[in-house]
């Protein structure tokens, strides 16, 4: 059952939860802006740059081109940030997804600690914050984690209804559904929506939905907080492209994509333990003991429902990708919560735990040791060897002290699994935030060494001050970092803009585009090519491709 209103010290998380759950989030904050653009990551800050240069906030563009494939929130909260700190930068359209996870965060420690009791909040809060596309999405700039927060807060507000209702629950609700649906789309609708259904279905009580009048009291609240931008974008450009968008990319793109369509069904099932990692391990243990608590344990019932809703939601849509899914891992990390707080529990107490159980809660704990133990002598003995293991050990910074500490992790934790598992866990949950704090030090400045854009486009600056054309390099990283210009499909356009419309042969004009484009230009009858500058970059061992790009200087004939 839901702890009560009358136990209030069973359900409260204490200060000190709070600070170390905080603590555990740090890495979401660490060198957010010391690498450089990597991924999908440029689109957020052409955007919102565009935004501020031309006054327009309400048709995102990047190089001049409509890009409304998102709502316009993630993108004005970027802007907004620029605008107050004259300008938009890597850390500013990162702080955004950090706060997200942040809150996340706190909201699913809080839910399991009224789910499943207070001592389980800050195990699946820590689980959460330390999960490896937990750390790796809430450092990145995009939409998907502000997603992930209204999802996780609707159905924080939906929790705190199943006890005692509150008028203002409904609006609050309503309204975070409205604004979610502006964070990426209407995932953030209907995921809380149907959880709360099916929840009031299964138990046949809800009183954030059986009280109707309030209710639909709040209706207006959370329709405008999702109709409101699209109601600007009308008044503005007058008509409903923003809409036509949004229906595109969150109906249409379910049943027929056009992108994304590579995955096949069962994709998820094996992608949903590789984002919870290192904790999936204890997901096997989680669910049998969701299965044999079902009926009398509300906590994981619901945390069991939301899972199944949300996990089947993403397989049925025909469009799969890894993040998609990043909202059921709140209730992922709550399930495993759930289960290390049911087995210490009854171990402290003394009682009598079958074999299963104790596997399923030590087997984990083992391989985790052993891992441990292993990357410790791998970054020890690595450096002295030859190939990746020992390129890659010698390019960490005071690989040999984390091999030490590594070490030290695993014995404390093999020393205290047997007389006193809670500490063990503990240790494993501090070994993993120091691991993951690392990595957002360490770690990314190593990915960023083999980045090349912002190098490249100093490079260029350098050389050639004026406007530029892209040709076939449609590339957001560059544009934020090289600056706005045309992007070109044809030699033939860059032929005519080198002439300044009709001008006359021999005027220039300088493009970036990649390699593989080079003979195209070359080859054609329209231009002659010079190339100036070509981008380099540290080449690392693992690495399997790396972006390359040329300045060229063209030259209409």
């Amino acid at each position: 059952m839901i702890i009560p209103d009358s136990e209030p010290d069973r359900r409260r998380l204490s200060p000190a939860a709070w600070i170390l759950l905080a603590a555990a989030c740090l890495p979401f904050f660490a060198a957010l802006g010391r690498m450089q653009l990597w991924g999908g990551e440029g689109r957020w800050l052409c955007v919102a740059r565009e935004m501020l240069k031309s006054g327009d906030w309400l048709e995102p563009r990047i190089n001049g081109q409509t890009w409304a494939f998102k709502p316009l929130l993630s993108y004005w909260i970027i802007a907004a940030l620029g605008a107050l700190c004259g300008g938009v930068s890597e850390f500013l359209a990162r702080l955004p997804s950090a706060a997200c996870a942040l809150a996340s965060v706190f909201l699913t420690a809080w839910m399991a600690a009224r789910l499943f009791g207070r001592s389980a909040g800050p195990l699946a809060g820590a689980a959460l914050a330390t999960s490896v596309s937990f750390v790796t999405w809430g450092r990145t700039a995009s939409s998907d984690m502000m997603n992930v927060a209204f999802i996780t807060a609707a159905t924080a507000v939906y929790v705190a209804s199943l006890d005692r209702f509150r008028p203002w629950q409904a609006f609050a609700f309503l309204a975070l559904l409205g604004l979610g649906g502006q964070a990426k789309g209407l995932p953030a609708v209907v995921l809380p929506s149907a959880i709360a259904a099916a929840d009031a279905v299964f138990h046949r009580r809800s009183e954030l939905l059986r009280n109707s009048a309030w209710f639909a009291a709040a209706l207006p609240l959370g329709a405008f907080c999702y109709g409101f931008p699209f109601l600007l974008s009308r008044l503005h450009t007058g008509d409903w492209a923003l809409v036509r968008y949004m229906w595109w990319e969150n109906v249409v793109r379910i049943y027929d994509p056009y992108d994304h369509h590579d995955n096949p069904w069962p994709y998820y099932f094996g992608i949903v333990p590789a984002m919870l990692a290192p904790w999936s391990l204890w997901l096997p243990g989680a669910f049998g003991w969701a299965a044999k608590t079902l009926r009398e344990h509300r906590g994981f019932r619901f945390a069991a429902l939301a899972f199944t809703l949300v996990f089947a939601a993403f397989t049925v849509s025909a469009s799969r990708r890894s993040y998609y899914i990043l909202p059921i891992l709140p209730f992922a990390a709550m399930l495993v919560g759930g289960f290390w707080e049911a087995v210490l529990a009854r171990v402290e107490r003394g009682e009598r735990l079958e074999a299963v159980w104790k596997w399923l809660f030590a087997g984990p704990i083992v391989i985790f040791v052993t891992v441990l133990t292993l990357a410790a002598a791998a970054l020890a003995a690595g450096r002295f060897l030859h190939g990746t293991p020992g390129a890659v050990a010698r390019l960490l910074p005071g690989a040999l002290t984390v091999a030490a500490a590594l070490l030290a992790a695993a014995v404390a934790t093999a020393a205290l699994l047997r007389r006193r598992p809670r500490a063990a866990l503990h240790t494993l949950l501090t070994t993993a935030a120091a691991c993951a704090l690392y990595s957002a030090i360490a770690g990314d400045s190593l990915r960023d060494s083999h980045l090349v854009e912002r190098r490249f486009a100093a490079q260029v600056r350098a050389v050639h001050v004026g406007p530029l054309l892209y040709y076939r390099a449609d590339d957001s990283k560059l544009y934020y970092y090289a600056g706005n210009g045309w992007l070109f499909h044809k030699p033939e356009e860059i032929r005519d803009c080198a002439k300044g419309g009709g001008a006359g042969p021999g005027l220039e004009a300088w493009v970036l585009t990649e390699p593989r484009y080079l003979g195209e230009l070359a080859t054609s009858p329209v231009l002659e090519i010079e190339e100036v500058l070509r981008s380099g970059g540290e080449e690392l061992p693992y690495e399997r491709k790396r972006e390359i790009y040329v300045l060229v200087k063209c030259r209409a004939r």
